[in-house]
């Protein structure tokens, strides 16, 4: 159960955490900056666990307005990393999705769906293995140069890696990802 004032206490934890990823397109060496608001432990996985999967679809305006971003770069778009087709269907929303509108209104910034998400498969229950090679994305027809992408949790990295490629070999100059919370790297 979450509840307000878990919502005080977790508040308290934000402290921003960037790392890299790196990809390959045709290649050429690729990075994207991540930035994570929080380490992803107890309390902030029972907020992010409520807000995916526990049916707390109003913590994730909470959890929006504590991503961090890079103040670096004019971004000309914010958008999100699709969830599977599996967990929106059984959650009735994309986490991301939803993150992504409230994050984009506060940057006035367009949020534009640039990434279509193929296959069923789904990075929960994968092998460390497995999940650093990703789920496959397709970039839509996008002029989207210097694209914010938002998604829940970074673990080892594969989905934002997976996500930057496909969008940087569609045109994209800069991805850069801003997740409410990254695993340690042993954990991940």
């Amino acid at each position: 159960m979450v509840c307000d004032r878990c919502l005080v206490d977790v508040g308290h934890l934000v402290e921003p955490t960037i790392r890299g990823v790196t990809t390959r397109i045709d290649g050429r060496r690729l990075e994207a900056r991540v930035a994570a608001a929080f380490s992803y432990q107890d309390p902030v996985v029972a907020l992010v666990l409520a807000a995916k999967n526990g049916g707390r679809f109003d913590l994730l305006a909470q959890l929006a307005r504590w991503l961090p971003v890079f103040v670096d770069t004019d971004y000309d778009t914010v958008s999100w990393v699709p969830a599977s087709r599996e967990g929106r269907r059984r959650r009735g929303y994309d986490q991301g999705r939803e993150m992504a509108r409230i994050l984009a209104k506060r940057l006035e910034v367009p949020l534009r769906s640039t990434l279509v998400r193929h296959g069923h498969r789904r990075q929960r229950g994968q092998s460390r293995q497995d999940r650093l090679q990703g789920p496959v994305f397709v970039a839509r027809s996008s002029h989207a140069k210097r694209v914010l992408l938002v998604d829940d949790v970074f673990t080892t990295g594969g989905t934002i890696a997976a996500a930057a490629r496909a969008l940087m070999a569609h045109g994209s100059i800069t991805v850069d990802a801003t997740v409410v919370a990254a695993a340690s790297h042993e954990n991940g």
